[in-house]
């Protein structure tokens, strides 16, 4: 089961293969957008989420999350994503959401795919060994 910081640390080592240089990555301990890349004067900012719990202490670590809590963690990630947009910070930037490569974030992520295009907030889903960009 990937957590929030497997998903982090694979969908940075796949950016940086792709010519991004990673300038933040966050921890489940930290406040702020969990990716910040650079690529050709364009600023990417990530929101990742995992798909069981990163807190060995918790009841929920190991066990998969259920479709209500991933329909709240895209939610949230959504939410951020759409901060930053609206941020008028006059750097090129682009929004990417980053989630697990499994059936209930891929149900979700399909039922909002086209209003995402829209905005051209970016969605990877994330396995231990590939990273699909949607």
């Amino acid at each position: 089961m990937l957590t929030e910081n497997h998903i982090i640390n694979i969908l940075a080592d796949y950016l940086e293969k792709d010519g991004y240089k990673i300038i933040q990555k966050l921890t489940t301990q930290e406040k702020g957008v969990d990716i910040r890349a650079e690529k050709n004067g364009v600023t990417l900012y990530v929101e990742a989420k995992g798909e069981t719990s990163s807190k060995e202490s918790s009841n929920r670590h190991g066990k998969p999350f259920t479709k209500n809590q991933v329909g709240t963690h895209v939610s949230v990630a959504l939410l951020t994503s759409l901060k930053v947009l609206s941020k008028d910070d006059k750097n090129s930037k682009k929004v990417a959401m980053a989630f697990p490569d499994n059936k209930n974030h891929r149900e979700i992520i399909e039922l909002i795919a086209p209003a995402l295009r829209r905005t051209g907030i970016v969605t990877y889903l994330v396995k231990e060994n590939s990273v699909i960009e949607i």
